[in-house]
This record gives C-alpha cells, structure tokens and sequence, in this order.
C-alpha cells in the first residue's frame, strides 16, 4: 500500500498537483475498536504486572525473601495510588485483592492466557531488566507503579491503542494520524500513526522525511501548530532549509508571577520583566541555565515577578538558545505573514474533515497499530485519488487558489 501511495503522488506530480513549496503538518484523533478498561480493571491488571515483576527479581534472587514480601504487601494499595482516580476512592483494598486472586487463578486455567498477556509480560520483562535500580520501599515501587501503565494494554480489543490528548480540551482513546498536505491543491504526501499518548513533535522528522522521499526537491516551508514548537522541530526544519510558521507555544511560570515570556534577550544577556540584566548562578548538565536577578529588592515589579511572601531574588531556569529561539518566534508570529499561513493552515484541516466523513478515517478498524497504520495508508490514496480525479485535467495556474 505504501508503493501504491507513492504510485499515485508520482502521478500528482505528472498532473502539476503537487507544488511542493508551502506544506501543512497536521494530526487528528483516530479512534480504536476496542472498550477501554474501567479505571478498576486498570488497578486490577496493574497489581497483577507488579506481582509479575515481583516474581521476576525472586526469580533472578535480586532481593531477600523478606523484603520481597514486604513489597508484595504493599502492591495493592501502590495499584490503587498510581491509577488515580476518584471512581476508586472508596474500594477496599481487600477487594482488589479478592478480585486479584480471582484473575491470578482464571489466567492460570486458560492453556494460552488472555490477550493481554503476552503485551503486558513484555513490558514487566523489559522494565526488569533495565539499567534502574529496582525498588526497595513504598516510594520506589509506587515511581514503578506510574511508570507501568504507559506500556501496559488499556483496552479490550486494540491491545495497542492509548489514551492521550488531541489538544487542550479533547481526549481520544485510540491513535494519532498525522498528514503533510502540499499547499496547491491538497494533496496528501505523507502519513504517520501513533498511539494518541506519543508526543507529537516525536513524529515531525519521520513525516517530513517520508514527504521528501515521495516528492523530489526542495519545499520552501512548513506551517505547523504549536504543538511543535520545540527545539527539536526547529533544528529538523533548519537541516531542511525551510522556513518553519510554528504557532507560538505558551509556557509556564509560577503560579500569579511573571513567565518565562515576560523575560527577554538584549547583546546577548537575558533581562527581566524590569529589562534589567540578570546573572547567571547555575549551569546544568542538560545545558540549562539557572539566572537570578540582581535588582529585586528595590524593583516596582518585584511583587508580580516574585510573589507578595516571596524574599529571595527572582530566578529562572532556561536553555539560552532554545528560549532565545522560542521568543524569536514569538514576535514573527505576530507579523501579518505568519498570521495568513496559520489561517491558510486552519483552511487545510478540510482535508482532515473530507476523510473523517466519506472515508472513516477517524476510525481505526482493525485491533492492532500495524494494520490501522495499513488502514491510514489506504485512507490517503483515496483521498489523493479523489483529487487527482477532480483537478488532474485542469491546469495548475487556474486552481492554485482552491482550498478543497
């Protein structure tokens, strides 16, 4: 099907339908065919891969049967604390316990065990033989507990679909489908598929690639949302030579005090919201710099930067050039030309509607992410076919403007 794909881009490109100069990257919500695990179910099966790696460390004599046994008394109540929710605010642990005895004895009966199982013994396997230190009190086994239901299954069904967040007020259990859309006429040259809890900016560099593999030539820029806007984005965008119109990402301060918006660079020295040279106090390893300010006691702005309880100087931790890089985007996203390709971005997420309503490419129909990546593929080349059908007999110049 990728051969297919590629087939059908090289016959845009035969027709003029693909510009290759202005480019849109996207993801949207791809819900899985599956019934997430109940908040319950999710402590349940938890408790059970702790037992496992439990099991595991005795096995390899890692610990004294004491403090094993310690460890397994605790692995209930650590299940119910790391999976966090109120639904579970007033289960016993005896009956987590009950049930988990119940589970332990039903897997044990079944000659080739659930679903889950295989997925979830990789996982406990993996995090017992990493580099890390295995846990050896309440706190350490608790760190384990939060750790473990990233990789564990979450659902019956798609043993590989996630929970994650699509954007600021939306969840999606399932996967995320990301698109490179040429600006001329639509057209698909790239897809990615990741579990909806991946971090999006991860899969910028592999979709950018796929895109120049299927389209020869240099692009002239990528517009893109904020939730790119990172470093690493930038750097794949520079080694591209490519202009990059990244929506501004908001970052944090504390909590009522000024951001790390409100401090700027001017010759090379970072200033405060008071545009008043701060000193640098501290490198770290990751190349971050701690800075304090010098001026603070006296400042006319010290109780908005610091807090009225506050007493020490204001500091703040940041990596020079990335903070540098990322305030330089915030100005050029204020420039009337960033703000017309965001809004022709906006215009291109039709694309993503177009597919959800004809070609359920909302849907992930089959219950593993290898097949759904396969379903995603097959998604884009009727959506590419569509196009080529529409506007393959008409010359590039009269539909440069058409946004669908």
């Amino acid at each position: 099907f990728v051969y297919i794909l590629a087939r059908v881009l090289f016959l845009c490109q035969e027709r003029g339908l693909i510009g290759n100069e202005h480019l849109y990257f996207d993801f949207t919500a791809v819900y899985a065919s599956a019934v997430a695990f109940t908040p319950y179910q999710r402590a349940l099966l938890l408790a059970l891969a702790l037992n496992r790696y439990l099991d595991l460390l005795e096995a390899r004599q890692a610990f004294h049967q004491p403090l094993l046994e310690t460890l397994r008394g605790l692995v209930i109540e650590v299940a119910l604390e790391a999976v966090d929710s109120k639904s579970l605010e007033k289960v016993s642990p005896e009956r987590l316990e009950k049930s988990l005895a119940r589970l332990e004895q039903k897997v044990a009966d079944m000659p080739r065990g659930p679903r889950w199982q295989e997925p979830m013994e990789k996982a406990v396997e993996k995090e017992a033989t990493t580099e890390e230190a295995p846990p050896t009190d309440r706190k350490g086994l608790l760190k384990l507990a939060k750790r473990l239901p990233a990789v564990l299954p979450q659902a019956r069904g798609d043993l590989d679909a996630r929970r994650g967040k699509v954007n600021n007020w939306e969840f999606c259990f399932g996967y995320l489908a990301g698109y490179v859309i040429d600006g001329l006429f639509g057209i698909i040259t790239a897809v990615v598929l990741t579990t909806a809890n991946a971090w999006q900016a991860a899969l910028f560099s592999s979709a950018l690639h796929q895109h120049q593999a299927h389209v020869p030539g240099k692009a002239k820029s990528m517009t893109i949302d904020s939730a790119f806007d990172y470093p690493e984005v930038y750097q794949v965008l520079d080694e591209a030579e490519m202009k990059g119109y990244i929506a501004s990402r908001d970052h944090r301060g504390p909590k009522g005090c000024f951001g790390p918006e409100h401090f700027i660079w001017k010759e090379g020295h970072l200033c405060c919201p008071n545009e008043q040279p701060m000193m640098a106090v501290r490198t770290h390893d990751d190349d971050k710099v701690t800075y304090q300010g010098q001026e603070c006691a006296a400042c006319g702005l010290r109780e908005q930067c610091v807090g009225q309880e506050a007493q020490k100087p204001r500091t703040i931790t940041v990596h020079p050039v990335h903070h540098r890089r990322w305030q330089e985007n915030r100005v050029a996203n204020r420039s009337e030309e960033h703000k017309q390709a965001q809004k022709r971005r906006l215009a291109w997420e039709n694309v993503f509607g177009h597919g959800n309503t004809y070609h359920h490419g909302d849907k992930a129909p089959y219950r593993s992410q290898p097949m759904n990546d396969i379903a995603q593929v097959m998604t884009v080349i009727a959506l590419n076919l569509e196009k080529m059908v529409r506007y393959g007999h008409h010359k590039p110049a009269l539909q440069a403007g058409t946004s669908a």
